[in-house]
């Protein structure tokens, strides 16, 4: 093979730590194990191949690596002299390479601690427990923590709940010591973390001098922002009367520039106003500079306006100290409890594995003498995924090398951020590192691959000019230059298919409410894929070294998470023909064969549970009926004493020892077979494992191959594999017992651990894979679709009222339980705008894996309700150097990247249309054939009982298309017809309102009913009263700050004020007020004028309020509908009251005297 001379060099170099900066697709692996070869055969300072020590990131990357080596020493053996000193020394390596040290950090954390165990206080037996062990561990742990927290009573717990958990539950605050402690597992010394939480003032902290570097690097941006703009006001008509607004702006974003301390930070920042810029006539400057100055100052305006001024004009009360004190104290007992109950089981975890490790490396901040003799043993040291090491994997390092450490990696590939992977360390060696010509032998010294010899020229066009634009050195952790850049290394033929990278827009303002806007993406992506398989595209064959046609498993759809996404493109797919494969990560324990499995199992334990002992006599095991299950309980019941509860496995003993006339000799037989089998395993759960008892009711019942005969019997057959695997991994935990299992299962569905359903795809299936963008590191694919790039990044974690940062630590909301008031801390708010910046970066990097996957034709794909909108929004100018930190930092998705992009990048767009799709659906549908006209043109085509089947109609087909279920709201649209068009809205006018309010309608009418179902009607009714009750339900979380912002004090106090507010409070005092209250009632499809059917739908409702009096009820209805007045709302809601007032005179057996609406925009009662 031929090398690059950069890979030539990284082959060669001796002495010294080495790193090299790997590019996507630049044979990084095949460079690994060409230097580790030429090592172990160098002529000057050969070593032996036990002597290297060789670190992966996972574990099939470490196997790989070790065949590699195994193959490559195995060829050079048949080629070499079996007389040569050469051949000896291949031989030799051939032997030792089975015991050479090449493995994943873990595994040589676990080696370290097997081969040291007297070093530290560890059982020699001990297991690494799985991760559903460890969650369910980790809530037992939690639980008992609580609890006695609880007992205890301590002030500052009591306040910690008060003020962060919700009247529902705790969870919050148990999620928020659990991530503490997760951040401090992290760090190489954890203790000494937690305790470097505690007090520290402001302007010297770190977190104080992230706060100085983050806003000098914004002020920076805005200064070059009107710097361009005052160029386009000075250009020839360009708008002049601009320019001194525009001087004015840049000394404030200078003073905010050269602010030296926090508090003339926070100052500049406070100055920092903006006038309105003076009016230019039409005809006076040109529209489009003064278009174009306008915008560069609207994008920096909203910046410090909307976000610098609302996060950090913050008053620092420092009343959080108490919060995160308590925080750190319980995370501490938390670990310390947690530790022991593993030790308490034998069994360690991955950080447990690290941090023993070290333990035993390090003695007193120095190598100790067991790091040292690792130190003597290991000549070189390799790491490869070195962006994606931590701070406890750098100081494992640290202890053992001794400056001969090679490292590979490539920072702009960091995507294992919630790992705790810390790519800052990659780059503060390649900033240190000279490169490899400028430095002396034995000193740091980088190498960089830049050749890809992955993909097509098309392919690294299309990468090249979007990541010259986008990342940046603060904004993904590295400049993306000509040094960095993808370089064309690989060598395809000239192919006649279309590789040009595109982007396929679907523009959804025209999809039908019914049509979800990610299964239309998924049909415009199907139809792509069958075009191309239609179009005899051709991708090339390495093996055989030619081009060949198109296969679907040369296709891959990459999602950035999968959760149902994944499911609409594989329902999708299958429906419209095409081949697919996606291993979710759920379902488990929702197939078939797993629920009756544990409906078995549980039984066995306990056969006083209904619903498993219904699955199990359902099941082909037992194999009763419906209409048998049913004799057996309506028989039972009739006979069943008033004061016994109802059991059905009582009812079948009953059946059993009073064998009745209504229940047939076969069902009896069939139940008697079904209680011999439950004794017989219920005898054999008490002296077998559990796995033991699993398999022999796969052998004994038949329904192992029972699952192997249905649909996907492979899958299935897999699935009750994986029950049994589950089983032994929960044995080697050291607990026991059948009871034990079932509640251990139960526990994994409570909190989300599933396994995802057993995978069969063979390595030959031809089929389309669907797997996320972090799945897919590491590999690569002919074709590549990146799908849903409309997704938003999800920002949740820098918006809770805990975060923390391990660099700059916790903060977190103060609150004021006596005035009822939460507001963020100014160090809360700085990590959160960290943690903000961090995962967009990493965003980025996630979206280089994703392009960098493909090798020959690259797809990008999103939904967008009006492509033209999000251009205008989101296409920029860029400067010379690409764009700005401001507007980078500004996308919400891919997709914004992209159109940021659009005028620089080399990819196609393509817009199409919902109404191209349908049309190809109609197609696809008039392509259909009538069965009839096929038969009625074949011979001897009578016959009496295929015609009968095809003219058979089916009696109840008006009852197919019914609900089972339906909600009033629902309800109330049916039989309404009304054309937009041609009828004038009663309602209040978006324009009316002069502003269109950003929250859902919907939710803002859901956050008014909360605060009605919890209000006091004590409380004094003013504004202030009001707004503190308001606030308070955002801090309870029971309605979302996005609400609050937009709920109006004067409209609760208006209803206070009235004289239905002055009925409900009377009535609240006395206890005749009932609010929110929930009904179901059965009504027929005749009478709910949904069809012509007694077939009973469930109707399902809540009841605002609603007032007892002697005469009668009061039905109350909320509504926060802006209508003009009063009679729109009657008539719209009345047939909603109709069902509230027919549920409410079931359930009470009273009538309803009066019905009200209360109108929040009218402020008025309105009778119904």
């Amino acid at each position: 093979m031929a090398w690059t001379d950069d890979q030539k060099r990284a082959i060669d170099a001796r002495g010294g730590r080495i790193l090299v900066s790997a590019a996507a697709g630049s044979g990084k692996t095949a460079v690994l194990v060409a230097r580790i070869l030429e090592r172990i055969l160098d002529e000057k300072d050969p070593v032996d191949v036990d002597e290297l020590l060789i670190m992966t990131f996972t574990r099939a990357a470490a196997s790989e690596m070790k065949e590699r080596i195994q193959r490559k020493i195995e060829d050079m053996l048949r080629e070499t002299p079996a007389t040569s000193v050469q051949y000896l020394r291949l031989k030799r390596q051939a032997t030792l390479v089975d015991c050479a040290r090449i493995s994943t950090i873990d595994s040589f954390c676990r080696t370290v601690i097997v081969e040291n165990l007297d070093h530290i206080d560890l059982d020699p037996s001990f297991m690494i427990a799985d991760q559903e062990t460890l969650s369910l561990m980790r809530e037992d742990v939690m639980d008992n923590l609580m609890e006695e927290e609880y007992e205890k009573k301590s002030e500052d717990f009591l306040k910690l709940v008060n003020g962060f958990a919700t009247s529902k539950s705790d969870e919050r605050v148990r999620s928020f010591i659990f991530l503490i402690y997760q951040e401090a597992q992290s760090k190489a010394w954890p203790k000494k973390w937690l305790d470097e939480q505690v007090n520290a003032d402001i302007g010297e902290t770190i977190w104080g001098e992230y706060l100085k570097k983050s806003l000098h690097l914004v002020a920076e941006n805005i200064l070059d922002h009107i710097d361009r703009a005052i160029r386009y006001c000075n250009e020839e008509n360009g708008p002049e009367p601009y320019i001194p607004l525009f001087e004015a702006e840049r000394m404030m974003a200078k003073n905010l520039f050269e602010a030296s301390s926090v508090k003339e930070l926070q100052f500049a920042l406070d100055q920092f106003e903006f006038e309105r810029l003076p009016t230019v006539r039409k005809g006076k400057a040109d529209e489009e500079l003064k278009n174009l100055a306008k915008g560069i100052r609207d994008e920096y305006k909203s910046v410090v306006k909307d976000k610098l001024k609302k996060s950090f004009l913050v008053e620092d009360t420092r009343g959080d100290e108490e919060t995160i004190t308590t925080l750190v104290r319980l995370a501490k007992e938390f670990g310390e409890r947690f530790q022991e109950k593993k030790k308490e089981k034998n069994i360690v975890d991955f950080n447990d594995l690290e941090h023993f490790a070290l333990d035993i490396l390090w003695d007193e901040g120095q190598p100790s003498a067991v790091a040292q003799e690792y130190q003597r043993q290991f000549k070189e040291i390799y790491i490869d995924e070195y962006q994606d090491s931590n701070d406890v994997q750098e100081e494992l390092v640290r202890a053992i090398e001794k400056k001969n450490v090679f490292m590979v990696g490539d920072v702009k590939q960091s995507i294992y951020g919630f790992r705790q992977a810390k790519p800052a360390l990659f780059m503060e060696k390649f900033e240190q590192f000279l490169p490899y010509c400028e430095q002396v032998e034995g000193e740091g010294r980088k190498i960089v691959f830049s050749k890809n010899f992955r993909s097509r020229s098309e392919v690294l066009s299309a990468v090249n000019s979007v990541f010259f634009q986008l990342m940046r050195k603060e904004f993904g952790g590295i400049l993306y230059n000509d040094e960095v850049a993808l370089h064309l290394g690989a060598d395809y033929q000239e192919s006649h298919s279309d590789m040009s990278a595109q982007l396929l827009l679907l523009e959804t303002q025209e999809a039908q409410v019914d049509e979800s806007n990610m299964s239309l993406e998924a049909r415009m992506v199907a139809k792509k894929i069958q075009e191309m398989m239609a179009s005899d595209f051709q991708v090339f064959d390495k093996e055989k070294n030619r081009q060949r046609k198109l296969r679907y498993s040369d296709i891959v759809i990459l999602l950035r998470s999968q959760e149902s996404r994944a499911d609409t493109f594989m329902e999708t797919f299958l429906n419209l023909g095409v081949p697919a494969y996606a291993q979710t990560g759920k379902g488990y324990f929702d197939t078939y064969e797993v629920q009756k499995m544990l409906s078995l199992l549980s039984v066995i334990d306990n056969p006083y549970q209904d619903i498993p002992m219904a699955a199990f006599l359902h099941s082909p095991i037992a194999n009763l009926s419906d209409v048998e299950l049913a004799n057996i309980t309506s028989v039972y019941k009739k006979n069943l004493p008033n004061e016994s509860a109802l059991h059905i496995y009582d009812a079948c003993q009953y059946a059993l020892e009073n064998q009745s006339t209504f229940i047939e000799l076969e069902t009896v037989k069939k139940l008697q077979s079904a209680d011999d089998l439950l004794c017989h395993y219920r005898r054999q759960a008490g002296y077998m494992t559990i796995s033991e008892l699993i398999r022999k009711i796969y052998e004994e019942t038949g329904f192992l191959d029972y699952v192997s005969a249905m649909p996907a019997g492979e899958v299935r057959k897999g699935n009750l594999y994986m029950l049994l695997e589950k089983a032994k991994g929960y044995e080697r935990t050291g607990y026991t017992g059948l009871f034990h299992f079932v509640r251990y299962i139960e526990n994994l569905k409570e909190y989300n651990n599933d396994f995802g359903e057993a995978s069969t795809l063979g390595e030959f299936d031809d089929t389309v894979r669907i797997m996320t963008i972090h799945k897919s590191k590491g590999l690569e694919f002919p074709v590549v679709f990146l799908c849903d790039a409309s997704k938003k990044f999800n920002q949740r974690d820098s918006s809770d009222s805990v975060v923390v940062d391990a660099d700059l630590g916790i903060g977190c909301d103060i609150i004021d339980l006596k005035r009822r008031t939460k507001q963020s801390s100014l160090k809360k708010n700085v990590i959160a705008y960290k943690k903000k910046n961090d995962s967009m970066a990493e965003e980025l990097r996630i979206f280089y894996v994703a392009l960098t996957r493909a090798k020959e034709k690259l797809i990008v794909t999103a939904n967008v309700k009006d492509v033209q909108k999000a251009r205008e929004k989101k296409n920029m100018v860029g400067q010379e150097n690409g764009l700005s930190y401001m507007q980078i930092q500004g996308a919400t998705s891919y997709l914004d990247w992209l159109l940021m992009c659009e005028r620089s990048m080399a990819m196609e767009v393509i817009v199409e249309g919902v109404d191209g799709l349908r049309q190809e659906e109609e197609k696809t549908q008039e392509k259909s054939v009538d069965i009839r006209s096929v038969l009625s043109s074949a011979p001897k085509y009578r016959d009496e009982k295929l015609e009968a089947v095809l003219d058979y109609q089916y009696p109840h087909q008006i009852e197919v298309d019914l609900k089972t279920k339906m909600s009033v709201s629902e309800l109330k649209y049916i039989g309404e017809d009304v054309d937009d068009e041609a009828s004038e809205s009663p309602y209040v006018q978006r324009e009316e309102r002069k502003k269109k309010s950003p929250v859902d309608a919907a939710k803002l009418g859901t956050a008014y009913h909360t605060a009605m179902e919890r209000l006091d009607y004590g409380m004094e009714a003013n504004k202030e009263s009001i707004e503190n009750y308001f606030d308070q339900l955002v801090v309870e979380g029971r309605i979302r700050p996005q609400e609050r912002k937009y709920m109006k004090e004067k409209r609760l106090e208006g209803f206070l004020h009235s004289n239905l507010g002055a009925i409900c409070k009377k009535a609240n005092l006395s206890g005749n007020l009932c609010r929110e209250r929930q009904f179901v009632m059965g009504l027929s499809a005749q009478d709910l004028g949904i069809a012509k059917s007694e077939e009973l739908i469930l109707v399902q409702g809540m009841i605002d309020a609603y007032i007892e009096e002697e005469d009668g009820i009061i039905l109350i209805d909320y509504k926060t509908d802006v209508v003009k007045d009063g009679k729109i709302l009657r008539e719209k809601y009345e047939k909603q009251l109709d069902y509230y007032q027919k549920a409410l005179e079931k359930l009470t057996g009273r009538n309803v005297k009066e019905r009200i609406i209360w109108s929040f925009a009218l402020n008025q009662a309105i009778s119904c």
